[in-house]
């Protein structure tokens, strides 16, 4: 019995008959005269009329009266043979054949070659279906000319299935699950659905057989929801607990596609992750959210809510990692240990291993202060140090470390809704909150002392009227300067914005590449004196005129700005809009004549005049004008210093004392000064005839308008100004070299407690030796000019230095050779390291820069490795590990 045609292979056999030359007209097929397809086919811009004809009567009778163009072609079917139809009906027919369409033949059609691959005899209903779905201009031929059975499959899986992709993968077929091309596929193949959930299990692995099975079952939707939910349920949790043995067997029966085994489930939730990855969680479409919530719900139906910290997408999963975070940070504040601090660790890794939290995730604050917490913790696990008694080590300690300390604990105060979290940062605060008091009040103590006399010139703290006269004027001397005067910035805003500007190809340098000196504020610490003093060289109180007046006659300046005066600018001069500023600004930077350029910015300062519920913008992003005035420093080839006139606090739950004539943070010394407050008295107090109040914490202000922060206190964080010298690619000033961007240990990792020795004999003193000849506009402290150390616990140090060999190797390295001293601390830091240490822990040991740790590893690295013997290696992060062992034997140690 023929068999019955459709629509595929009458277009399968027409496209094969219109390749040859000339096209024909009438085309013959033994098939059941029968036709239901349609009756509009249309074939390379033919129409293509289908006659059924039941005898040879009717095919003749076609022929004769149908009429013939050359945009038509008809297409008979006829049971009838060859032989019954005879020479005359045949020889008009397209080959003089009748062509009998089975699926085998049509699909050598429709791909254009000779043969098809043997492995597809096995899989008869594939190439059924191709013809089924085949486009109406056929296929693209393999080049070979012979069509495999992975060609056969990759051309079914895209016009079969309608997966949009060549090469798909679990992921990809969990996507296409919930859309209309999957419910297209599923309306059209449904008799075949067994057949392709198998074929797709052999290919994409039995996950894919589960997708399929769902798919064809009507269930495209909820394919992406139980992978959600599958990658919770077969997350990192303890699979022998008796809630996920339940949960998980809910959703088997959930799934409905029998037995879920492990390896099945874990890849159907790994592929749903997959999926979910090209999906913007900030943006989210209406389908994505779909997906979410149902996989939610799903976990809630599975009463499996408290096992959802296995998910790294559902927001779920996030909100129970946060619970844990919360969890293990109590933990670690009750009884804090190491053991305490990696369970944190690994807390804080699996919040940031959610995507939510990414740098493009609609929670990354969350995960920035999860990040901020964990540092606090190892803040906390430090050895700690009382309070600096001085102001000069009080105000290094700060920049050092406490304006970190600050730092984290102000992205921690915006807030957590998750209980557990928020409770843990709560007490995170308090800890650091009382820490700062003390450190706060004994530093206010050391103002005040301070603040009596004048300072010299000998001192290690940089007075902000002397900023011009000591960094700009001889900077000028050797380059055009731009001064940018960011008011109100702080030391942790002044973090975030280097990282920015390094981020930018800036290059942060100082003499020698010290750390630059701390500056100190006028006082009080607000704008009207300190900024006047700052640009006009002089302590004063004044506004904008003054400044501009002063700032322009300054004696320094002139005198390194040869014909053209300093020029300085306002907020009004800016007028910065669309990233530009005004034009006489971006040509006064531009100038080479004018050597002296000072631009006044006041976005940091505004900022602090909103209300509390505005969040702060961190960055350069914060300070509208900042980038176009420094592309024009940048073009201009024009050294950047950046500087501020005072520091501010942020508003953490302050009080209110009411005082007459009082300013948000000072007020005059009408009465004597409470236990939290600091009388200043002095030539440096400009307001108040030389005697004001100030408060040296932070929980205390004058005036009743709640703001986003104040200024004008005795805090460091008020009292002490950043500063930054910028320099570009190519723009080098002789002393100034590059500064690196130090950070406290704990802010990036474990503190390493490395100590020296208290003092004793030892066979070889170590001299501590700094170099020499630098240039510096600072005066440096005074240095002990020896220091001899107990090597008791590392004796084989002192016998290293003391051996020949080391004598020998040292003094052939000349110019490069590292001394004594130095060497020993690099040793001993390594002994208590066991023998590896980051650049960071060295160069805190040395007190130098990590930016000359490499260097001062290399000369060691030249004595040590004796004959090509890797004792002594250098990571390309600048971490150093000893080979003790192989020390001893090549230099004949026997401690």
């Amino acid at each position: 019995m023929s068999n019955r045609v459709d629509d595929a292979v009458v277009r399968a056999i027409v496209s094969e008959a219109l390749r040859d030359d000339p096209p024909p007209r009438w085309v013959a097929l033994a098939a059941r005269p029968e036709w239901r397809g349609s009756d509009a086919l249309q074939v390379d811009d033919r129409r293509v009329e289908v006659l059924p004809c039941v005898s040879v009567l009717a095919v003749r009778e076609a022929l004769a009266t149908r009429e013939s163009s050359a945009d038509t072609v008809s297409v008979i079917l006829t049971d009838q043979d060859e032989r019954e139809l005879g020479e005359e009906v045949l020889a008009r027919v397209w080959r003089s054949r009748l062509h009998s369409p089975t699926g085998w033949e049509s699909a050598k059609h429709l791909f254009r070659v000779h043969t098809l691959d043997a492995a597809l005899a096995d899989d008869r209903w594939l190439v059924d279906l191709l013809v089924r779905v085949a486009p109406s201009r056929g296929y693209p031929p393999p080049p070979s000319g012979y069509l495999s059975r992975d060609e056969a499959w990759r051309a079914f899986l895209k016009h079969g299935l309608r997966v949009a992709t060549e090469a798909p993968t679990l992921a990809h077929l969990v996507r296409w699950a919930d859309t209309e091309d999957a419910a297209a596929a599923v309306r059209e193949l449904a008799d075949h659905a067994s057949q392709i959930a198998l074929a797709l299990g052999e290919t994409l692995g039995p996950a894919a057989s589960l997708v399929a099975g769902m798919t064809f079952a009507g269930r495209g939707g909820d394919v992406m929801a139980g992978g959600l939910a599958a990658d919770a349920l077969w997350g990192p949790v303890d699979a022998g607990q008796v809630p996920i043995t339940r949960a998980r067997t809910r959703l088997e029966g959930w799934a409905g596609q029998g037995t879920l085994s492990d390896t099945v489930a874990r890849a159907w939730g790994d592929a749903a992750v997959a999926a979910m990855a090209h999906v913007d969680l900030r943006g989210q479409d209406d389908r994505s959210l779909s997906w979410l919530e149902r996989a939610n719900e799903l976990l809630e139906e599975m009463e499996a809510v408290d096992l959802a910290s296995g998910s790294s997408v559902l927001r779920m999963g996030l909100e129970a990692r946060l619970s844990e975070l919360g969890r293990e940070i109590g933990e670690f504040l009750d009884e804090p240990s190491e053991l305490a601090l990696d369970r944190v660790e690994s807390a804080v890794a699996r919040v940031e291993e959610h995507r939510s939290v990414g740098k493009r995730g609609p929670d990354r604050v969350r995960g920035q202060q999860a990040r901020m917490a964990l540092r606090l913790c190892r803040w906390r696990h430090r050895p700690t140090s009382g309070p600096r008694p001085d102001l000069a080590s009080s105000s290094r300690a700060f920049v050092a470390d406490g304006a970190w300390v600050d730092r984290a604990r102000d992205v921690l105060h915006e807030g957590e809704s998750v209980f557990a979290l928020a409770e843990a940062y709560r007490r995170l605060i308090e800890i650091v909150d009382l820490d700062r008091r003390a450190r706060d009040l004994a530093f206010g103590a050391a103002l005040a002392e301070w603040a009596t006399v004048a300072p010299t010139s000998s001192e290690s703290l940089l007075p902000v009227e002397r900023v011009l006269e000591r960094v700009v004027a001889p900077l000028a001397q050797s380059q055009p300067v731009l001064l940018l005067v960011l008011d109100g910035l702080s030391y942790p805003e002044a973090q975030k914005l280097g990282r920015d500007l390094r981020d930018l190809g800036w290059r942060f340098r100082s003499p020698g590449g010290q750390p630059l000196p701390p500056v100190v504020a006028a006082f009080p610490t607000v704008t009207v004196v300190s900024r006047a003093s700052l640009l006009t060289g002089s302590l004063r109180q004044g506004g904008q005129a003054e400044e501009s007046a002063g700032f322009s006659a300054h004696p320094a300046l002139v005198a390194a700005s040869g014909a053209r005066a300093p020029a300085l600018f306002h907020k009004r001069d800016l007028r910065a809009s669309d990233g530009l500023i005004a034009p006489e600004v971006r040509a006064a930077v531009l100038d080479p004549d004018r050597r002296v350029v000072g631009v006044v910015v006041n976005a940091i300062d505004d900022h602090l005049d909103k209300g509390t519920q505005i969040r702060r913008v961190d960055g350069i992003a914060a300070v509208k004008p900042l980038r176009p005035l420094l592309d024009a420093a940048s073009e201009a080839g024009r050294i950047v210093v950046v500087v501020s006139d005072h520091g501010h606090i942020l508003e953490h739950g302050s009080q209110v004392r009411s005082f007459k004539g009082a300013g948000e943070r000072w007020r005059p010394a009408t009465t004597a000064p409470d236990d939290d407050e600091v009388l200043l008295e002095g030539p440096r107090v400009v307001m108040g005839e030389g005697r004001i109040i100030a408060p040296a914490v932070e929980t205390v202000r004058y005036t009743p308008m709640r703001k986003l922060g104040y200024h004008g206190g005795a805090t460091p964080q008020e009292v002490l100004c950043p500063l930054m010298v910028l320099f570009q690619g190519g723009v080098s000033v002789e002393g100034w070299e590059p500064i690196d961007d130090r950070q406290p240990t704990w802010w990036t990792k474990r503190h390493v407690e490395v100590r020296v020795p208290a003092a004793a004999p030892s066979p070889r003193p170590v001299t501590h030796v700094e170099p020499s000849g630098q240039t510096s506009f600072f005066p440096e402290e005074p240095q002990a000019a020896e220091e001899v150390v107990d090597w008791s616990a590392y004796p084989w140090i002192p016998e290293l230095l003391a051996s020949p060999l080391w004598s020998q190797r040292r003094d052939s390295g000349g110019r490069a050779s590292l001394d004594d001293g130095a060497s020993a601390r690099i040793l001993s830091v390594l002994a208590q390291t066991q023998g590896t240490a980051p650049a960071t822990v060295l160069a805190e040991a040395l007190e130098v820069p990590a930016t000359r740790v490499r260097g001062k590893l290399s000369a060691l690295q030249q004595v040590l490795n004796v004959d090509g013997y890797s004792i002594l290696k250098i990571e390309p992060d600048g971490t150093a590990r000893l080979d003790r062992a192989m020390l001893a034997t090549q230099f004949g140690l026997e401690s």
